[in-house]
């Protein structure tokens, strides 16, 4: 799948593109993809002004007076769901936190 994606450097362009949106927002669930994708970034010499993100995880965490951190698969067997596609795939984490993003409101 890594071999098959697109450059850092094309991802740098498109979400730069995107980014230019003044009510874009960065959902993820954690806060490693984040921390992960500055440090690559920055291994290349490019920047971006990123925008505060919302982590799922935390705030499913919250509406639901959880102590600890819930992982996404978690998350959604509890509502009642399967896994939807492969665990930890880009793409597929991406539609499952949008989901989701949708029913937290």
């Amino acid at each position: 799948d890594v071999d098959q994606g697109i450059s850092i450097f094309q991802l740098h362009e498109v979400m730069a593109h995107y980014l230019s949106y003044a009510d874009t927002e960065i959902l993820t669930w954690g806060n490693q993809d984040i921390k992960v994708l500055k440090q690559n970034l920055r291994q290349q010499g490019l920047m971006l002004s990123l925008p505060k993100e919302r982590d799922l995880s935390r705030e499913y965490m919250k509406f639901y007076g959880d102590h600890k951190q819930t992982g996404l698969i978690k998350a959604l067997q509890e509502h009642g769901r399967g896994s939807v596609g492969k665990h930890h795939r880009a793409l597929d984490d991406a539609f499952i936190i949008l989901e989701q993003s949708i029913k937290l409101g």
